[in-house]
Formats: structure tokens, sequence, C-alpha cells
């Protein structure tokens, strides 16, 4: 997908050549993962869904759910709300956060500092999970 494509089109009686970058068609819902240590799911920003949602790129993972009386409530993240960072650095999609998450978790972290955009803001946040 990392290579130009040579076309040749005819329209009417003029013959045009171009070249095009094919780029992976995705849904607007990218892959989702259930972060049940502090009490949500997340999903991937896609291309599609950044340009619905007037974001600025397609980074960040957002939050689909949220379970009532564990961190992420505690936090007052909502759905819709894009995670930007974990502890200062930049979460790119959702397999970079889950990395992070297993990270977080087998090392009992018990509070981790998330970026989180909801609409046109950033807020930082703090989770506190619970042993």
């Amino acid at each position: 997908l990392e290579e130009d494509v040579a076309l040749k089109i005819l329209r009417g009686s003029e013959e045009m050549e171009m070249n095009v970058r094919p780029v992976k068609l995705e849904s607007r819902q990218g892959d989702e993962r259930e972060l049940t240590a502090w009490g949500m799911s997340v999903r991937d920003v896609t291309l599609p869904l950044s340009i619905e949602r007037r974001l600025d790129d397609d980074l960040g993972v957002m939050v689909t759910t949220v379970q009532s009386g564990f961190p992420a409530e505690n936090a007052e993240i909502n759905p819709g709300d894009i995670i930007r960072r974990i502890d200062g650095k930049p979460v790119e999609d959702l397999e970079a956060l889950g990395v992070k998450y297993d990270e977080l978790v087998a090392a009992g972290t018990e509070q981790v500092l998330l970026d989180v955009q909801r609409g046109r803001g950033l807020r930082s946040t703090l989770l506190k999970i619970k042993k």
C-alpha cells in the first residue's frame, strides 16, 4: 500500500495518466478493547471517525463505555472522550494503549494520569485504581 500506482484514465476522447497511492479503507468503527481494571472500553480512532467528529487527527482512542463505580467514572471520563496521553506519553492507537495498560496493571500502578480530549478541549484527569 506504500507504493504509487500508475493509472490511465479515458475522459471522453482525452487520455490522462496519473499516479495514485492506495490507502487502506477503514470503517468508521475501529477495534475495541475492554480495560477492566479501569472500568471502561475503548476503540481506535479511525480516519472516518476523526473526520466525522472534526478531530485534528486520527490519533488516540475513544472511550465507548464507562462502568459505574470504577476508576474511569470516578475520574469523570465519559463515552466519546478521546484519550490522547497516558502519564504524559502520547497514545497513538489501541495497540499502544493496550501495551501501556498491560504494563501498568502488571506493575500494580495505583494512579494513572490521562490527558483526555472532549470536544475541542483537552484536560488531565487522574485514575485512582483500587486494589
